[in-house]
């Protein structure tokens, strides 16, 4: 019947021409659960076949393999044998992705200590050197340098009458006047530093007897003697304890400021690095090992004493009774006012106003410089123990530190793998202990290292070799190549590269980028400028040579030892007592703050040293003139003018004696 002859034929008298399914079927059809390849459908119960008509459509799956006929259910697939994980770089290995030789990789991380000795640091620091320097921010110097600045003026007040007074522009008429002016300026200085004098007079109750306790018995006697002179109408020689209160107020600045700087530099700090001193490190003589630090190597010792102070202290107290002899002595022989004059003279001369500077000035100097490096000195506990002649250990990363050397490029020739060329590599260096480690890091093949076994270890001149995985490597210089016969290509040749060769086939260059540190270059030069300190290689690296670290680093290598491998070995793993004195602390591990600190704590002791024995020495000399002009009535030559230009020739070197330090 065609639809197109009746127009008001509708849908239902269409399909019902059509003997096919119905919609209801094909739903039901669709509907039916899927068979999958995890679980199998149970088989259907026995029925009786349906006739299925010619036009009824059958959906049954056709895979590639096998075509079903009506009524089959799919066989399921057989499970895949389980995936074994082959050894890395085997013939049956497998990566998992693709990753080209060259192509970078990125550096390792840096390594931080644990989160437990952080903390615990991180607490001692707080606890110390932090709550120690908040506590001196509060204090401040300010009213320190306004003190200073104060008696600077009326010392120089104070100087200029003296020096106009001997040169006769003072008429007689005025003497007087001037007197009592001295005696003016010297009252006032003493109360604008009557701090010092307290401090004095606190170490003397305490059983101290210091400077500044000498300072006040100076004071009572420069106060009687302008009495003395202001009724004789003579010149007082007051200004000499303006100069020395003056010093005085200068050294305490100097020490407050030296504390600030250490302990900002110890609150500031993530790490710490202790510069310890151990017995028999080479040659029977002993060297500096560089170990943890702790907070309490220099909390403990900063503040005591140094031998040379208490040196100082000591002469103090014999000047003083000699000072007292001489004055009962004129007494005796003479009258008071002759007494009182001797032993004003004397304790003048026995302190020249420089001697109050000689202990804190060398180290207020020294603490400026390293405060930029990072570095402390741990007091006179570990100055004291430096010995005159002594080794220092350079290693690798003290020559050249992360990020001076960069591997620019990597050839390969020959038919060895190139992975097995760059693990072999590495693994023959890792034998050595090479500092080329981190370099060679970088690239991805280098991680097979480690499963590599190197037997027949050996070192040539410039190079390494050894038996990895029955292959025979070579590793070294272009030198070392060409020592044992083996062709480089020309191109090669001039490059500071690693070169390594296979069972006597050149199979890869490694080419280095070299960048000259500013931390090495003043390090090495600091060392080698001491002469009581002489740098020795512990570096097992092979291309670390005389010329090599002279073309690289522009330093003279004559004082630098460079032993051989076994002893770099033996001095490179030397261990630390843990009672051992620590130099210095530092909080950069870098070459010129350890070398900084070390060579400053030897300029130190000296500067300490020599400035005690200068002192005493021009305040004995002092002394002896005055018993001698004492004693043979020559106390007109005890005049205030002689006094002050007998302390100023005294004082000059003695200056120049803390600038040790300044220069290192």
């Amino acid at each position: 019947m065609n639809p197109n002859e009746n127009p008001e034929i509708g849908l239902d008298d269409i399909l019902g021409e059509f003997s096919g399914p119905t919609l209801e079927d094909i739903l039901k059809e669709f509907s039916a659960p899927a068979v999958t390849e995890e679980t199998e459908s149970p088989a259907p119960a026995e029925e009786p076949e349906a006739a299925v008509s010619d036009a009824t459509a059958v959906f049954t799956p056709i895979t590639d393999e096998t075509q079903q006929t009506d009524g089959d259910v799919p066989p399921a697939p057989a499970p895949r044998p389980p995936r074994v994980k082959a050894e890395p770089f085997s013939d049956d290995w497998e990566p998992e992705y693709e990753q080209p030789m060259g192509e970078f990789r990125p550096k390792d991380p840096i390594p931080f200590p644990e989160k437990s000795r952080l903390r615990q640091l991180r607490q001692k620091l707080v606890a110390g050197p932090e709550r120690r320097y908040q506590a001196l921010s509060e204090e401040g110097i300010g009213h320190l340098q306004a003190g200073i600045f104060l008696n600077f003026l009326l010392a120089l007040l104070s100087v200029a009458a003296t020096v106009a007074a001997a040169a006769g522009a003072v008429g007689p008429e005025r003497i007087r006047t001037v007197v009592f002016c001295q005696l003016l300026l010297a009252m006032l200085a003493a109360l604008v530093g009557c701090y010092r004098l307290l401090d004095g007079l606190s170490n003397l109750f305490r059983g101290h007897f210091t400077l500044d306790a000498a300072l006040l018995v100076t004071f009572i006697a420069c106060i009687a003697d302008g009495l003395l002179c202001l009724s004789r109408q003579q010149l007082s020689a007051s200004c000499l304890f303006c100069l020395q209160i003056l010093m005085s107020q200068w050294s305490a600045f100097q020490r407050r400021n030296t504390e600030l700087s250490q302990m900002d530099v110890l609150r500031k700090a993530s790490e710490l690095y202790g510069l310890a001193k151990t017995e028999s490190f080479l040659d029977d003589r002993p060297g500096y090992i560089t170990q943890d630090g702790k907070p309490e190597d220099f909390l403990d010792h900063y503040q005591k004493t140094s031998a040379p102070e208490k040196a100082l202290s000591v002469y103090g107290v014999l000047s003083l009774a000699v000072s007292f002899g001489l004055a009962i002595l004129c007494h005796l022989r003479l009258d008071v006012k002759s007494a009182i004059q001797v032993f004003m003279a004397a304790q003048l001369v026995a302190l020249p106003f420089s001697a109050f500077v000689a202990m804190s000035r060398p180290a207020a100097i020294l603490q400026n410089r390293l405060h930029r490096l990072g570095a402390v000195v741990c007091g006179w506990h570990g100055i004291s123990a430096m010995e005159r002649r002594s080794f220092f250990p350079l290693h690798f990363e003290d020559l050249f530190p992360e990020g001076a050397v960069k591997l620019s490029g990597v050839k390969f020739y020959g038919t060895v793998d190139p992975a097995r060329v760059v693990s072999c590599t590495t693994a023959l260096l890792t034998k050595e202990g090479s500092g080329f480690l981190g370099i060679l890091r970088q690239l991805p093949r280098s991680r097979a290292g480690a499963n590599h076994t190197v037997e027949e270890f050996s070192h040539l001149p410039g190079g390494i070799s050894g038996l990895v995985d029955d292959y025979r490597l070579i590793v070294g210089t272009a030198e070392c190549m060409d020592a044992c016969g083996i062709t480089l290509p020309s191109e090669s040749k001039d490059t500071e590269s690693i070169f390594t060769a296979v069972d006597g086939q050149l199979c890869g260059v490694f080419s280095l980028a070299y960048q000259r540190a500013k931390s090495s270059t003043a390090g090495i030069r600091a060392l080698c400028a001491d002469r009581r300190i002489r740098p020795v290689l512990a570096a097992r690296d092979f291309c670390l040579t005389p010329k090599f670290i002279r073309g690289k680093l522009s330093v003279n290598t004559r004082r630098i030892r460079f032993p051989q491998h076994d002893v770099r070995l033996t001095i490179s793993q030397a261990p630390c007592a843990e009672d051992a004195p620590v130099v210095a602390l530092n909080t950069k591990n870098s070459l010129a703050s350890k070398a900084y600190s070390l060579t400053g704590a030897r300029a130190l002791k000296s500067a300490l040293k020599w400035g005690a024995v200068v002192h005493i020495m021009g305040g004995l000399i002092g002394l002896a003139a005055v018993c001698a002009l004492a004693l043979n009535g020559g106390l007109a030559l005890l005049n205030p003018s002689n006094l002050l230009l007998y302390s100023l020739i005294w004082s000059i070197p003695g200056l120049l004696i803390t600038e040790k330090t300044r220069y290192l």
